[in-house]
């Protein structure tokens, strides 16, 4: 069965929210030029679905995600 889509409409975000989104997508992409090196761990599947959540919620992919926190947590 076909389902008809709704024509998109144009949204405009507040600026304080586009810059925010800017922001975070330029912090994204300068870490990601960084270099790495792939390790591999094992993981609760339960914790990469909250893990993968999370991201999805900031925009960001999972990967990049788990990168920051641990960043961020080798920071502290």
């Amino acid at each position: 069965m076909k389902t008809k889509c709704k024509k998109r409409e144009k949204v405009r975000l507040p600026k304080e929210m586009l810059e925010e989104s800017i922001a975070r997508i330029s912090r994204a992409i300068a870490e990601a030029k960084e270099e790495k090196k792939m390790y591999s761990i094992r993981l609760k599947v339960k914790t990469v679905e909250s893990i993968k959540r999370k991201a999805a919620a900031a925009g960001i992919p999972y990967q990049t995600y788990v990168n920051v926190v641990l960043d961020n947590a080798a920071s502290a």
